[in-house]
């Protein structure tokens, strides 16, 4: 029977060659199936192994022979460490896959036999990885590991959550300590260099002024620090006080009712009727006497006038305004929780 014509494994027929074909038709076949096998393995220069699946609950080492495969871990009984394989330069493109299967807040830590991984972007001993359910890519370039991670935001994001419970492999970002974060926050650690995180609670944030380097001056008055990362600020309410307000001034009224004086006669004339002291005196300068017993006096009296912030009003002050009750300094707002990224 002539040779069939194939180009990949599927082409290939079972039944071929069947047992009446002469044997020195065997090579031919022997041929075929060898440029079928490189059509379909092209590039296939080192060992390959089919994709396995390999479910993990306790600390240990990948297994070279699971190139390609992937990794189920449970750390429902505490922290997995998984240790990668030793490979050499030729096993450049060796891959597998990484799932945590549970929701609690154990991690598993991943790393090689000896140096670094880069996780992300960033160099670390081993990779930290919580977040349930979304797949890290483990490869081997020859030379380095590198692993993806669940999240494409930096470490250190704050993000805003509508929630009141942390969700598993993200951190609250209010002032804590996080523990033991060379070795269970690597990444966290590379880049802040310890397990210090900002206290959020009850802030709102601003843009650092000296963003990318050159400040704007938009924040120039001293009440925050506008180029100092961490600077706070600010308060929801104030009481003002006179220094507060802008200068200004008060109406004021001035009021004369009008009014009457009593005369009042102290004593008789010796000598001529002078009605007041000024004629009196000067009958006297002409060498007249017997007038000093006959003048008129002026009874004292209240005027009636006034000052004051108002017609009416007799207390020489503005009358007194205002409460001294707390001025809400608060932007329309609303309460929500926030989470930082730390793997």
């Amino acid at each position: 029977m002539s040779l069939e014509v194939a180009t990949y494994v599927n082409d290939l027929q079972p039944v071929n060659p069947p047992s009446t074909d002469p044997t020195n038709q065997g090579d031919d076949h022997l041929r075929l199936i060898k440029q079928v096998l490189q059509n379909q393995f092209k590039n296939a220069s080192r060992q390959g192994a089919i994709p396995t699946t390999s479910v993990i609950s306790a600390t240990g080492s990948v297994a070279q022979t699971l190139d390609g495969g992937t990794i189920l871990v449970s750390t429902a009984s505490g922290a997995v460490t998984l240790t990668l394989p030793g490979l050499a330069a030729g096993d450049a493109g060796w891959t597998c896959y990484l799932l945590k299967t549970s929701t609690d807040v154990n991690p598993v830590l991943i790393k090689p036999v000896a140096g670094n991984i880069v996780s992300g972007q960033y160099t670390v001993t081993q990779a930290r990885r919580c977040i349930p359910g979304i797949i890290s890519k483990i490869i081997w370039t020859g030379a380095s590991w590198y692993i993806t991670r669940v999240t494409g935001l930096p470490i250190g994001a704050i993000v805003e959550f509508w929630g009141t419970s942390i969700p598993t492999g993200y951190e609250w970002p209010n002032g804590q300590t996080l523990a033991t974060v060379a070795t269970n926050y690597p990444e966290y650690n590379a880049v802040y260099g310890s397990g210090a995180t900002p206290d959020l609670r009850g802030y709102t944030s601003i843009c650092l002024d000296n963003l990318g380097g050159a400040a704007a001056g938009r924040l120039p008055n001293g009440f925050i620090s506008g180029s100092t990362l961490g600077a706070v600020g600010g308060v929801d309410g104030a009481g003002l006080v006179t220094a507060n307000i802008p200068a200004h001034a008060h109406n004021v009224y001035f009021g004369d009712p009008g009014h009457t004086h009593n005369f009042i006669n102290n004593g008789t004339a010796m000598a001529g009727v002078y009605t007041d002291q000024s004629q009196c005196f000067q009958y006297l300068q002409s060498g007249g006497q017997g007038c000093q017993s006959y003048y008129t006096t002026i009874q004292s009296s209240g005027t009636g006038c006034y000052i004051g912030s108002a017609p009416g009003t007799n207390n020489s002050t503005t009358t007194s305004v205002g409460s001294g009750s707390i001025v809400s300094h608060l932007q329309p707002s609303i309460m929500m929780a926030k989470i930082m990224v730390v793997e």
